[in-house]
Parts: structure tokens; C-alpha cells; sequence
């Protein structure tokens, strides 16, 4: 049986994984009694300002890659500057949430896939990421890194 009452292998892995290669991301928490995805500990909230420009950088590299391996790390949704990212048909909206969320993002994860541990799709995006690559499999990259000539 499940303790919801602290944090959930999901969240807790997933921390591990962007703070060792990311430093600079802020750990604002994951299990926090009575607030909603974190008061079961299955939410994660990465410190990133949008008022800082490498850090809104970070974070949108961050939301990319998210939601790049999506099907592993099995994620509900995201929510980053005032915009929510279901996984669902709904996908990318602005509001309709609790808050404007411009210095953190916060992943949220269903009950279930909240008990994930291992990520090695995320691992290797992640790790091109931080050698400055964007996501790795995604078509358009060379073009958002290297514009086509004429």
C-alpha cells in the first residue's frame, strides 16, 4: 500500500536527474500537506524565474524535453508562465489554474505513474540538453540551432 503522505519515486528521481546536471535549478519542493498534487507528494516544482533570461531559457528547454519523453516519465501535466501543458488532446493552454507559476515549473504526475523510478529516455535528453543540444530527436532542432541557408 502506498504512504501518500510523503514524496512519490517519480518526482524524487526526476529531481535527482535535472538538479545533477542543472545546478542552478532551484528544488522548491514536492510534498507539501494539503496543497493539491503535493500534498500526496506527486508534484515537482523547479525553481526557474521567467524574469531571469537563462532561466527561462532553461525551463523552456526543460518543457521541451518533458515533453519529448513524455510516455515515459508519464506525466499529467506542466505548468510554466501562466501556460498549462496537459499530455492529453488539450495540450498547450494559457490559465485556468492556481497562480501565474512565472518562477517555477511544476510537473504533476497521476497516482499511478507517480511510483515510476527509471528514465533513460529522459536521462539522454537531458544530457543533450546540457551540452547545449536541444532535444535530440526532435526534427526541427537543426534549424532552431543552425537557420537553413539559402
Amino acid at each position: 500500500m502506498t504512504n501518500w503522505n510523503r514524496e512519490q519515486p517519480a518526482p524524487r528521481a526526476v529531481w535527482n536527474l535535472v538538479s545533477a546536471r542543472f545546478p542552478n535549478v532551484r528544488f522548491l519542493g514536492i510534498y507539501n500537506p494539503g496543497h493539491d498534487d503535493h500534498g500526496e507528494g506527486r508534484a515537482l516544482d523547479l525553481g526557474l524565474l521567467v524574469s531571469v533570461p537563462e532561466e527561462n531559457i532553461l525551463a523552456l528547454g526543460l518543457i521541451r524535453v518533458f515533453q519529448s519523453v513524455q510516455v515515459e516519465m508519464a506525466w499529467s501535466y506542466l505548468i510554466y508562465d501562466q501556460d498549462i501543458y496537459y499530455s492529453d488532446v488539450r495540450g498547450k493552454q494559457r490559465g485556468g489554474f492556481k497562480g501565474n507559476h512565472t518562477n517555477h515549473i511544476h510537473v504533476s504526475w497521476s497516482r499511478a505513474n507517480s511510483q515510476r523510478q527509471q528514465f533513460p529516455a529522459l536521462i539522454r535528453e537531458l544530457d543533450f540538453l546540457a551540452t547545449g543540444g536541444g532535444v535530440e530527436d526532435e526534427d526541427s532542432q537543426a534549424s532552431y540551432d543552425r537557420p537553413y541557408s539559402s
